[in-house]
């Protein structure tokens, strides 16, 4: 046991470091969620409480949200600067998925060793990998939450003493993140499911999931009670625009999920969980399957992001990939391939290595490369040290973060569409301001914003298709900074008369 207890901790450890050796390979974040995550913290340290009114995002706004990630992770800048927390936490509290997964694998095959395999690919899930390893989303303490919550309602038919733990997790995840619904949903079809298979659910289950719906529906009104009043269904989808929609709520695909996810999980997790639906029973497997069917039903209906989506289906089939080895050993001993069943798993261990460790590291290569360059850093921080306080800025939508992080300036939009009115339209807008090549046009919905410069840089050039602003007009566009970034000083303005 004490040896098992140690391999974990190296597991994780190993897990942690090769984190962290990627996420420290640039000292910026790979999307621009992370720097809203980092001004919310920097709100908390400085003035003790959140920043529910923001002057600077899109010019002045609300924001709803749920709040307990942001006091989390602001309690460890009182030890480190705002910026190592950010890299270094997110990254323990993903490692921890490791010990998690041993519990919930070793409690489905009682086999340490099959377990210890799980605990160790579920650190190097290629999508989990890249989604987590450089961003402060607060997914990296969704996940552990979630999927230890799973770990204690799977263990309390056996004892009601993890009851009371098992609602102090629930009031964590349910004040980190509206994820809460997924879980909750599951939950439910795991009910469902074991009714259907005339399976006994226990007091204490059924007492606690009634509990975490109620809970659930209660707390996220509370926290999105505005947005929900003023945009209805749409909160859903968190208010993005139509012409946006596809690429969070992208279509699923096999293929994609293949790579994201790993070969061999992936197939190894499916086929348990065939087996188990039609011809064989097991509730606490059926609790996982649950889970995984939901997370199926929230991607097919776009309810879940896709890389999000992956990342849970992910997890799970690792656990359910223990059970396989599990079955598979079984029937090896029963052959007289016994003798060579240290060479078949072998043999998974290295379609592991090709399929899921190097994906992992070649993926979170490629995501370093989405963080900001030193020279738009740089053009950020002279906005805010040369431009008026308060002036707005035009940007691209990907950049509209990183601008109230490091330029401390208005934007006139982000990425956080709650609590905004048609935000479509002034997409739109931006798209026009960069591209039209009428000056008419683009001063008079430069003015329509109180836009007093705008920041040209590569984001743009990219995004748009473009390599200069056709509209330029030196009477009207002072050129005041080049360096890598261009910047302009918006001069004119068009008035009624």
């Amino acid at each position: 046991m004490r040896r098992d207890v140690s391999i974990l901790i190296i597991i994780t450890l190993i897990t942690l470091a090769s984190r962290l050796f990627m996420a420290f390979q640039t000292s910026e974040f790979s999307d621009d969620g992370s720097y809203f995550v980092l001004r919310q913290v920097e709100s908390i340290r400085e003035k003790g409480k959140l920043l529910y009114e923001d002057r600077l995002s899109f010019g002045g706004r609300e924001i709803n949200l749920n709040p307990f990630y942001y006091y989390f992770l602001a309690f460890f800048t009182f030890f480190m600067p705002v910026k190592t927390a950010g890299k270094i936490i997110p990254n323990i509290l993903a490692s921890l998925l490791v010990p998690i997964i041993y519990l919930l694998s070793y409690n489905l095959t009682r086999n340490r060793h099959l377990s210890l395999f799980a605990a160790f690919i579920s650190g190097f899930i290629p999508i989990l990998f890249r989604e987590s390893f450089n961003s402060v989303s607060p997914l990296s303490l969704v996940l552990p939450l979630m999927f230890l919550t799973l770990y204690l309602v799977m263990k309390l038919p056996e004892n009601n003493k993890f009851a009371a733990i098992t609602i102090i997790l629930m009031f964590f995840l349910i004040g980190t993140s509206a994820a809460s619904f997924i879980l909750m949903a599951a939950l439910v079809f795991y009910v469902v499911l074991c009714k259907l298979e005339k399976i006994k659910i226990e007091k204490s289950e059924a007492e606690i999931i009634i509990f975490f719906v109620l809970l659930t529906f209660w707390s996220q009104f509370l926290f999105y009670k505005k947005a929900f009043l003023m945009q209805g269904t749409s909160i859903i989808w968190r208010n993005i625009p139509l012409s946006l929609l596809s690429n969070y709520f992208s279509q699923f695909k096999i293929l994609n999920a293949i790579y994201a996810i790993g070969l061999i999980p992936f197939f190894c997790g499916v086929y348990v969980i065939y087996r188990f639906l039609f011809n064989l029973k097991s509730k606490k497997l059926y609790l996982l399957i649950s889970f995984f069917i939901t997370i199926l039903i929230f991607l097919w209906f776009r309810l879940v992001e896709l890389k999000s989506g992956l990342v849970y289906m992910g997890i799970t089939l690792v656990v359910l990939f223990t059970v396989f080895l599990k079955i598979t050993n079984q029937f090896i001993m029963k052959t007289k391939f016994a003798a060579y069943q240290s060479y078949f798993f072998f043999f998974l261990i290295a379609i592991f290595v090709v399929t899921s460790l190097i994906p992992s590291f070649s993926m979170a290569s490629q995501k370093l490369e989405e963080a900001p360059a030193s020279s738009e850093v740089k053009a950020y921080e002279w906005l805010g040290k040369n431009t008026p306080e308060g002036s707005t800025i035009l940007t691209t939508l990907e950049e509209g973060h990183l601008l109230t992080y490091f330029g401390r300036r208005k934007n006139v939009a982000d990425t956080n569409f709650l609590l905004i009115n048609n935000p479509g339209q002034r997409l739109e807008d931006i798209k026009k301001m960069y591209t039209t090549p009428f000056l008419t046009e683009a001063i008079s919905l430069m003015n329509k914003y109180n836009i007093s410069y705008v920041f040209f840089s590569y984001k743009a050039k990219d995004s748009f298709g473009i390599e200069e602003l056709k509209y330029l007009d030196p009477d009207c566009f002072e050129k005041v900074y080049s360096q890598g970034v261009i910047i302009y000083r918006v001069l004119c303005k068009i008035e009624k008369v």
